[in-house]
């Protein structure tokens, strides 16, 4: 009898684990758009997951959205080429680093510690989807452009390699357990072996005769796709079974019919399928039998979802093209959540010295009159010289995050006060005095790891200066920057 307890107890703990993820009845809608969020516009372009499990959000507007693991919002500046894209699809190719598609006939680069771009350039086609196998070998698809070939491509480091261009428009790439990769063309669904050195082969096999919006292979070898053709979701198992009965709760007008119409697809970890539908914005379960329907409220409800994406939570994650982005989630969450405090010993404020005003810099090995501790002595990391009368300054902690406060002086001003240095960039102007200008840091402590350290990035016109400056208890580090006029004279 105790056995019996005991199994039923053990029983009852792993149900209620994994309840928040399995039993969909728990779970609560949550929408996020231009009125409550920092989303700079509701038409989603693309959501995506990273290893951290940060959720990225690309909008047809700057900035670019991150929210962080834990909720808190976060706007990553695009610059250059990338502040006009329209973020298609996105894959990370190692920590902070990433690969994204877009309409120009580019694919994006995107190194987050520096936020800085690069692009890979594929001419006369628009990349629509990207993807990448465990060797790093990238698969980028196309769709239609002027002049477009409509190409399947694979890159490896910066060669880009075409692999096919008879299928017509790529709307779907999966990888597979083994390598292989499996693409949804316009004119059907081909398999790619890969190679031992993890390309692929050009001469694919064609799996069916459907387009498909996307495509996955589940543990048993069996492939869910939902179709374009025909709008059902499809199970090609030896033969192509197309699930015809649907979730009534999400039924729209299609070509003149009464259903549902799959757009988004996700294999859930018990088996089960979720799709989302492409008109009358919901989700869908399927458990192989029955459907299951959840729906959220909408400002416009003739919206449809154009991405779909699950968290480590089980919370489901939908773009919208005129909602924002609708979030499924466990009820417990929907609560709001009490502010983290991190109790670590912060630095005591100490008032700003009024021994004597800042006139000009002082010489390099000479303590600075102005700072709050008088005796720190100063010395240059770097001198720039601009025709510029203002510049932007970045500022954060490119490194370990260690509990580093600084104070940061320009021209004797506290721009950034006793400022706790973390991930996220502080970013402002600095007005440029004709003649010698000082950018100075204060270490009001060193951190767990000595010296305390700041990342800071100048961007004067269209020239960016990157700097990492070093302060101690002892000696503060500075930027010098020497404006002139025009003409090249000096002030």
């Amino acid at each position: 009898m105790r056995k019996v307890s005991l199994f039923c107890c053990l029983w009852m703990m792993a149900v209620a684990a994994n309840g928040q993820y399995l039993d969909f009845k728990k779970y609560a809608w949550q929408v996020f758009d231009t009125s409550n969020s920092e989303i700079p516009s509701n038409f989603i372009t693309d959501l995506y997951i990273d290893d951290e499990s940060s959720i990225w959000v690309s909008s047809t507007a700057d900035p670019l959205v991150r929210i962080l693991n834990g909720g808190r919002w976060e706007d990553v500046a695009k610059s250059g080429l990338a502040s006009s894209w329209w973020m298609n699809d996105w894959v990370q190719t190692s920590r902070g680093r990433y690969m994204i598609t877009g309409q120009y006939g580019y694919i994006l680069s995107f190194n987050l510690a520096y936020n800085k771009y690069d692009t890979l350039g594929i001419p006369k086609e628009t990349p629509s989807v990207i993807t990448a196998n465990g060797s790093d070998i990238v698969l980028v698809g196309c769709v239609g452009g002027v002049n477009s070939t409509h190409n399947l491509y694979q890159i490896n480091g910066r060669n880009i390699v075409s692999l096919n261009d008879r299928f017509g428009d790529v709307f779907s790439i999966s990888i597979q357990s083994n390598g292989d990769a499996l693409v949804a063309f316009k004119e059907g669904l081909y398999r790619y072996s890969q190679r031992a050195d993890g390309t692929y082969s050009n001469k694919p096999k064609k799996i069916s005769k459907y387009a498909y919006y996307e495509i996955l292979q589940d543990d048993n070898g069996i492939i869910w796709g939902t179709c374009m053709d025909d709008g059902y979701l499809h199970r090609i198992d030896k033969d192509v079974e197309i699930i015809k009965t649907g979730p009534h709760d999400l039924y729209c007008n299609f070509r003149g019919e009464s259903r549902y119409v799959a757009h988004n697809l996700v294999l859930l970890d018990d088996g089960r399928i979720l799709i989302s539908t492409q008109f009358n914005t919901g989700i869908a379960v399927y458990n192989g039998e029955f459907w299951k329907a959840y729906k959220p409220d909408l400002k416009d409800k003739s919206d449809g979802i154009s991405r779909m994406v699950v968290g480590p939570d089980g919370s489901v994650w939908c773009g919208t093209s005129r909602n924002g982005v609708a979030v499924f989630r466990p009820a417990v969450y929907i609560k709001p959540r009490r502010k983290r405090v991190r109790h670590r010993e912060m630095p005591k404020e100490l008032p700003d010295s009024l021994v004597a005003a800042f006139e000009k810099p002082a010489p390099d090995g000479t303590p600075v009159p102005y700072l709050p501790d008088p005796q720190r002595k100063v010395r240059t990391y770097q001198t720039i010289t601009t025709f510029e009368d203002s510049v932007m300054v970045r500022v954060w902690d490119s490194q370990k995050i260690d509990g580093d406060t600084i104070s940061l002086y320009c021209n004797g001003v506290p721009l950034l006060k006793y400022r706790p240095l973390t991930a996220k960039q502080d970013t402002f102007w600095f007005k440029l005095n004709e003649g010698e200008n000082e950018m100075l840091l204060y270490a009001h402590n060193l951190g767990s790891i000595p010296p305390n350290t700041a990342t800071i990035i100048i961007i004067l016109g269209n020239k960016v200066l990157n700097a990492e400056l070093n302060s101690d208890l002892g000696t503060c580090e500075r930027l010098m920057i020497r404006r002139r006029r025009k003409d090249g004279s000096a002030y």
